[in-house]
């Protein structure tokens, strides 16, 4: 399997220094490889806006001489000594309890590595592909993205344990009506349904507030097959509500590990409308923005939408 890199940001609280960890990925353990320190002005240009994951320690770098845990790449103070019990912070302490993570630069929203399910009662991908994302195919990639979008009734074989590690890793899923049930193998603390949602057009509150600025308070949710999955209870929060008959959530958002799921129990069918459209791809880049830490509107200019006009359409 082929290795990938990844860098991240963080900041020691004690003396204020940037770092940047550089870590590779292979056979599904990611290792850190480097460590180095930067200055404000290139922490505030350097790419790598990405969540911590579970970081294990690659053979290169050297223990702390004080400690004798923590790993280290080089001294920083280049005196070459120990770290004293008391005085100055001169080692690169990797896993330092102080060591704090930071976002970095806002996340490229054309360099998100996205993947989606074969489709059966739904089909997320043609929406992504018109949005300008390009994706990939589950079956090509497996867990190996940012972003995995699981399509309702999928056929591919989604691991519990592996969608687990995933999202605890700092990844994102964006999942769709009855595969809430590989939430709910992988996560069964975080989200219960029952199947028993009837077909129809139900008008629904957006609670998020970037939606809703957007959106407006109420727009009209259509479940075009039966028996989807009702939402009894979740952590986290609800983006989006039923208002009235049935007060139950529709949208909902919750963090596992470094990582989140949002989770929809309504379709992108064949017959939606454009209105249903415009919803669903503001849903979307609420997801996208969540994951590049930007917001909606900055995701849409840079993928040359237009979120005025997604938003007036959106409303009932």
């Amino acid at each position: 399997m082929e290795s990938k890199k990844n860098v991240y940001h963080a900041k020691c609280p004690k003396n204020g220094q940037r770092f940047l960890i550089e870590t590779e990925t292979e056979n599904g353990m990611e290792s850190v490889t480097n460590f180095v320190d930067i200055t404000d002005a290139q922490a505030e240009k350097i790419g790598g806006g990405r969540a911590w994951p579970v970081l294990y320690t690659s053979p290169n770098l050297r223990r702390c001489r004080w400690c004798g845990t923590r790993e280290i790449n080089s001294c920083s103070c280049q005196q070459k000594q120990g770290c004293p019990p008391y005085g100055s912070y001169r080692y690169q302490c990797l896993f330092c309890k102080e060591l704090v993570p930071e976002l970095g630069k806002p996340g490229d929203v054309h360099q998100l590595r996205l993947s989606v399910t074969t489709p059966r009662f739904d089909d997320i991908g043609p929406l992504l592909t018109n949005m300008g994302f390009q994706v990939a195919s589950f079956a090509s990639t497996s867990f190996d993205c940012d972003v995995l979008f699981i399509n309702c009734g999928t056929p591919d074989n989604i691991d519990a344990a592996q969608l687990r590690d995933f999202i605890r890793n700092g990844g994102c899923a964006y999942v769709s009506d009855w595969a809430v049930r590989r939430l709910e193998e992988a996560f069964p603390d975080s989200i219960g349904t029952l199947t028993e949602g009837k077909a129809g057009a139900y008008p629904a509150t957006i609670i998020d507030p970037e939606l809703n600025s957007i959106v407006g308070g109420t727009v009209d949710v259509h479940y075009d097959l039966p028996r989807w999955a009702v939402i009894r209870w979740h952590k986290g929060d609800c983006l989006i509500r039923g208002a009235g008959n049935p007060d139950v959530p529709m949208m909902v958002t919750f963090t596992e590990g470094q990582g989140r799921v949002f989770y929809t129990s309504f379709h992108n069918h064949a017959q939606a409308s454009e209105k249903e459209h415009a919803l669903l791809k503001l849903m979307l880049l609420r997801q996208i923005s969540s994951v590049c830490n930007q917001t909606i509107e900055e995701i849409g200019g840079e993928l040359g939408l237009n979120i005025a006009d997604l938003g007036s359409l959106s409303r009932r």
